[in-house]
């Protein structure tokens, strides 16, 4: 899935990436133009706190709640690089989702870039933070009838429990949980947001989190999610390597 990777698939990948964007976003002319968003100027505080934290306050600790650059810089040393503590840190400060601790920079860029108009994003915008427009390269599915028709299909919720929830798809006309004819995969995407927000991201800011299995599909959630709102779109891809386009947002609130 790494074409779905818009920070980069390496960690040297993702550096290039961050130390791009985070000034860019810092910018006081983009600040006024993309953050319309009552949530923006809040975020963009979160982000700042943790891409550059060099010393922290109590009660934070060092090295617990370094920043991304302050990491960054021990995570490559000589030293450094060989550090369980120091990989754990960096390795959470680029990725983590949600949890006791703080949210890694990936998932508080994915929540800024799902609060900012997609009309409100310049040629230069979508080219800095990688967020350029896809093609479609079918019309709404790759799955055909013997008619030739195209099938729509959608997400629905087969269980939910506790912190934990079983999604599944639906191919009208059918009762089969299969992938269909010339499909390969049948990917699943989502994104966490605050549960009284009702603008829907931009579908290629969600995170991709597996790949659906007979139809159905299991996310669970941490106990710092309850309450917030999960979004979900699936996609399939052909045998040939084609992408469909996204199915429509099915929405939870997680609990």
């Amino acid at each position: 899935m790494a074409e779905r990777n818009i920070f980069g698939n390496t960690q040297e990948e993702r550096n290039i990436y961050f130390t791009r964007v985070v000034p860019y976003l810092n910018q006081p002319a983009v600040i006024a133009r993309l953050g319309t968003a009552s949530t923006f100027a809040a975020n963009l505080v979160i982000l700042n706190h943790r891409y550059s934290n060099p010393t922290p306050v109590l009660p934070e600790t060092n090295p617990d709640n370094l920043g991304y650059l302050e990491l960054w810089t021990m995570h490559t040393s000589p030293s450094g690089k060989h550090d369980p503590t120091i990989t754990k840190l960096f390795h959470n400060v680029e990725h983590q989702k949600s949890a006791t601790g703080l949210v890694g920079l990936e998932n508080i860029l994915h929540t800024i870039y799902g609060d900012i108009p997609q009309s409100a994003l310049t040629t230069t915008d979508r080219t800095i933070l990688n967020l350029q427009l896809r093609k479609a390269k079918t019309t709404t599915s790759i799955s055909t009838e013997a008619t030739g028709k195209l099938i729509p299909t959608y997400l629905s919720m087969k269980k939910q429990i506790h912190l934990s929830i079983q999604i599944e798809v639906t191919y009208p006309g059918t009762k089969s949980k299969a992938k269909q004819k010339g499909v390969k995969e049948v990917m699943l995407f989502m994104i966490i947001q605050a549960a009284n927000l009702t603008t829907i991201p931009a579908s290629n800011t969600f995170l991709y989190v597996g790949d659906m299995k007979r139809g159905t599909f299991t996310q669970n959630f941490t106990e710092a999610e309850e309450g917030m709102a999960a979004l979900f779109v699936m996609q399939e891809k052909s045998t040939k390597g084609i992408l469909s386009n996204f199915t429509k947002v099915f929405r939870i609130v997680i609990s």
